[in-house]
């Protein structure tokens, strides 16, 4: 063994040292990356689940205060309706009070036309 083998060795050590040292290193940048891809990757699923998430709560909120506004017409519309027929009701009262008291006026005024026919016979 010449010491200029010797030397060549050693370089070839050393390139092969450095040669090894890149390659691990370009590993590792290439695992970061991947890592990185992966957690950005995940953070946008998640992200995007997250929007999904708030939209059908969005929407489930908008189909309860759609339900709450139907069940507040309803109920408005019920009401308006018992006040429509307790009107008639009453208008229906009146009207046959009315008729009473007409019959009876009525038959006070027979009673008095045939009172007043007794008197001139």
């Amino acid at each position: 063994v010449t010491p200029l083998n010797d030397q060549a060795m050693a370089n070839l050590d050393m390139v092969r040292e450095l040669c090894l040292e890149r390659v691990e290193q370009a590993k590792s940048e290439r695992r970061d990356r991947v890592k990185q891809a992966k957690e950005a990757h995940y953070a946008r699923i998640k992200a995007e689940e997250e929007a999904l998430r708030i939209a059908k709560e969005e929407d489930e909120r908008r189909r309860i205060e759609e339900e709450n506004r139907q069940e507040e017409a309803r109920i408005a519309a019920e009401e308006l309706e018992r006040k429509n027929q307790e009107a008639k009701r009453r208008a229906a009262e009146e009207a046959e009070a009315k008729r009473r008291l007409a019959e009876i006026e009525a038959e006070k005024r027979r009673k008095i036309e045939e009172e007043k026919a007794r008197k001139l016979e």
